[in-house]
């Protein structure tokens, strides 16, 4: 079963201070990631066998363009669940979505690098574009109510609840499953990486597939 990440309770006013200076320490100092690279004969991943055809899902951009799985397609797609008010898994997966293009280099052409609202409540397309916009203006945000993001995510494997931190239920975190998906160019489901890996052993798992 996909790991449940619970966030603690904190406010995402707070928190933003910390995820952007640890934003900021990440994006100008990706020899970090580096230094904790794993041995490239370690098998990276769960490789999915054979790999699982996935649902042609419905979606709004950041544009507010309906956008479909299909629309991607020829393309590989990495993707991850998350929110914008994510006070830390959400912007360093991000951060790692930027390590990783920039290690596949010229490959990075052949990646389409997808990050989808499990809170569409508040992320809305135009709070979903500046927030991707604040990493990398090419990466797609998708969001929808979260009713129709709970069907699209079942069949990834990956599932979220809200939880509410104050009794008005204005103020809610959401625990969410924080793997990342690899999906190839027909939209089938091939690998997925656990929130541990390090960006440069998923760019290396990658750049291998994409060969």
């Amino acid at each position: 079963m996909p790991q449940l990440i619970r966030v603690r309770r904190s406010s995402h006013r707070k928190m933003f201070p910390i995820w952007v200076g640890l934003l900021f320490v990440l994006a100008v100092v990706p020899g970090l990631w580096a230094m904790f690279r794993v041995d490239a004969s370690i098998d990276i991943g769960t490789t999915i066998a054979p790999p699982q055809r996935l649902p042609n899902f419905e979606l709004f951009d950041q544009n507010g363009q309906l956008t479909h799985l299909s629309d991607f397609q020829g393309k590989h797609v990495l993707l991850v669940f998350g929110y914008t008010h994510c006070p830390d898994f959400c912007p360093l997966s991000l951060v790692k979505f930027m390590h990783i293009k920039a290690a596949l280099g010229a490959q990075a052409a052949a990646v389409r690098f997808v990050f989808v609202s499990v809170d569409g409540e508040r992320d809305t397309p135009e709070v979903m574009k500046r927030y991707v916009s604040m990493f990398d203006p090419t990466f797609v945000g998708l969001t929808e109510r979260a009713f129709v993001v709970a069907q699209m995510a079942a069949p990834y494997g990956a599932r979220f609840e809200r939880k509410i931190t104050r009794t008005t239920q204005t103020e809610y975190v959401v625990g969410h499953t924080t793997d990342m998906y690899l999906l190839d160019g027909d939209g089938k489901l091939i690998k997925k990486y656990a929130y541990e890996l390090e960006a440069a052993t998923i760019a290396q798992s990658v750049s291998s597939l994409l060969k």
